[in-house]
């Protein structure tokens, strides 16, 4: 009777049968537990085909590893996006286009809408025989003089116009009728919003008188004499005014 002789497998061949078991084994043992993490995966081979539509979750992305780069352009959505949470510094002002009918409010066309002003303020001293021009706006002025009118010295604020039917009123008024408006020829002696006389040489301070001017087209000075000053021989100069003027239309 033979006897079969059993040929024991070289060490070559063990340690190869070895390796691929364990390979073979790992891979699977790994797939069923789960247990794949970044170390597993090479850098740079996962690509977004790889995974599969809305299944990342915040939770899954560590804070900060995002960044604009990461992102595709014009990808971002409103539903992206929670509700509330952008702030004016998210937002970069230049970008942003005119508001739609931004010229209406409330079915109002913005020119009904008067733009606010700033008052003038002015402080002047002027010598006899100066006079200074305070504020213009359209074809009206208002402006302040200095003058002896003996036996006193006098300071005055006037209205002034280029137009044929401007009106003021102050110390004189003028409008309502024809021939009755301001115009450049009307005498200074009637175009005074305000005055102020005191004996020549006497020190004297008062409050102004209130007073406006205004042209055909709407457009205005008015005159604040509540928190305006006349003053002679006083602050250093022989006329002394100061006030606030507020243009209109």
């Amino acid at each position: 009777m033979k006897k079969f002789l059993r040929r024991r497998p070289s060490p070559a061949t063990a340690i190869a049968s070895i390796a691929l078991f364990v390979s073979l084994g790992g891979v699977s043992y790994g797939f069923a537990t789960g247990s794949i993490d970044s170390r597993e995966i090479k850098n740079s081979t996962i690509k977004s085909g790889d995974v599969r539509n809305n299944t990342l979750r915040t939770e899954d992305i560590r804070n900060n590893e995002v960044r604009g780069r990461d992102i595709r352009n014009s990808t971002i959505r409103g539903q992206e996006i929670a509700l509330n949470s952008l702030g004016g510094s998210d937002i970069k002002e230049a970008n942003l286009g005119k508001v739609p009918d931004a010229d209406l409010l409330d079915g109002l066309d913005s020119g009904a809408f008067q733009r606010a002003r700033s008052a003038i303020p002015f402080s002047v001293r002027l010598q006899r025989g100066q006079t200074q021009t305070l504020a213009s706006n359209g074809t009206v002025s208002i402006d302040v003089r200095c003058f002896a009118d003996p036996p006193d010295d006098r300071v005055r604020i006037l209205a002034r116009t280029s137009s044929t039917t401007a009106v003021m009123e102050g110390t004189d008024v003028h409008g309502g009728t024809t021939g009755g408006f301001l115009t450049s020829f009307t005498p200074e002696g009637t175009r005074r919003l305000s005055d102020n006389g005191a004996p020549t040489g006497t020190t004297e301070v008062r409050q102004a008188v209130d007073g406006f001017v205004a042209d055909p087209d709407g457009k205005g000075l008015h005159f604040s004499g509540e928190s305006a000053l006349l003053g002679l021989n006083y602050a250093g100069g022989d006329c002394y005014a100061a006030g606030l003027i507020t243009p209109t239309g």
